[in-house]
């Protein structure tokens, strides 16, 4: 149908405009069935309304028209207009976390994640064997209701809304959910390298990639420059900031490095990880986080409860507080320190 008015999928559906609320980022070897599974997952956990839109490059672009919405300069296209206005970015994955390899996702996460950030919140989602997991920025809707019954009620039943004096109850529902995002798609983010993402055409590679970089599109594109650092810094603390605590459970933070990556990460201001009922968090994986705590942290969040933690844990955190922290909140069994 859209080839007989060289139109949008989209055009055919709505004679309106579409205003896109989230850009969603994906490579188009995806199933639609894993797709469509991943965005009605998004729409559950975020608790969207059915006016949403997404926008997505097969449906809204012009196929055959397509200069009319890809032309030299990446920054002129469809997809950068439509991330300057959308709120949210969700990067869509599949089971080999294929949109990090190719450059027009490198593009769109890069975008999404530099100047300032393009958008307000960045999700990424992946669908694996049927079953759908994601990482959300900050708690979405769906993680403050309960979940389970809590102290036999006395808050409310499951499905209903957390009070806000409980915040942290649905700081532990969207780690609990996270928790079961796969780790193999969480190694593949933590090694990504936008710079060695391909295209079909060698000249998008390096249009895309002296974007990033802010040069001139039409020179041969670098190898290194701080804005693709800059970029494989922020998705690493996607997973320090999301993933702590599973792999502290999996016994795999030493082995990934991340006490080294976090102390890395010199713009980080705001910290919160949710411990709750790790027994792995122990003295020693606290001392291990506090010791790389970068100095240029101002917020530090961190829940304990039910972990096996003394005061060798307090002091140690003392120790390591970062020298620009102004809030400061520890958790421990029905006790909280603050500021």
């Amino acid at each position: 149908a859209t080839i007989l008015q060289k139109c949008a999928f989209v055009e055919l559906c709505s004679d309106t405009d579409q205003v896109p609320d989230w850009f969603v980022s994906h490579w188009w070897g995806d199933l639609v069935r894993d797709f469509v599974k991943c965005i009605a997952k998004h729409c559950e956990i975020r608790r969207l309304s059915a006016k949403t839109c997404f926008w997505i490059c097969a449906y809204a672009n012009r196929q055959h028209r397509l200069h009319e919405d890809i032309c030299n300069n990446p920054t002129q296209s469809s997809f950068f207009r439509a991330l300057e206005i959308a709120k949210g970015f969700l990067l869509l994955l599949d089971d080999r976390a294929t949109p990090f390899t190719r450059a027009w996702c490198a593009f769109e996460i890069s975008m999404a994640l530099l100047n300032n950030k393009m958008v307000d919140l960045v999700d990424i989602v992946v669908c694996q064997n049927g079953e759908v997991s994601m990482l959300t920025e900050g708690v979405p809707e769906d993680d403050k209701y309960f979940k389970t019954l809590f102290r036999e009620g006395a808050f409310g039943q499951v499905g209903d809304a957390i009070p806000s004096n409980m915040a942290r109850v649905a700081l532990q529902n969207k780690f609990d959910r996270e928790g079961q995002f796969p780790v193999e798609i969480l190694e593949t983010i933590l090694h990504t390298k936008i710079e060695k993402s391909q295209a079909s055409e060698d000249v998008d590679r390096q249009r895309i990639l002296n974007v990033i970089a802010d040069r001139d599109i039409e020179l041969p594109p670098l190898d290194t420059h701080p804005n693709y650092a800059k970029v494989h810094r922020l998705l690493v603390r996607t997973v320090i900031l999301t993933a702590w605590p599973q792999l502290l459970a999996k016994g795999l933070v030493d082995e990934w490095g991340l006490v080294e990556k976090l102390r890395e990460d010199t713009e980080l201001q705001k910290v919160v990880l949710c411990f709750n009922y790790i027994k792995e968090c122990d003295d020693a994986a606290v001392a291990s986080l506090a010791r790389g705590l970068p100095p240029s942290v101002t917020n530090l969040d961190i829940q304990l409860v039910g972990c096996p933690v003394g005061d060798s844990a307090v002091e140690t955190l003392a120790a390591n507080m970062p020298a620009q922290l102004e809030s400061l909140a520890i958790h421990f069994n029905d006790t909280s320190i603050t500021d």
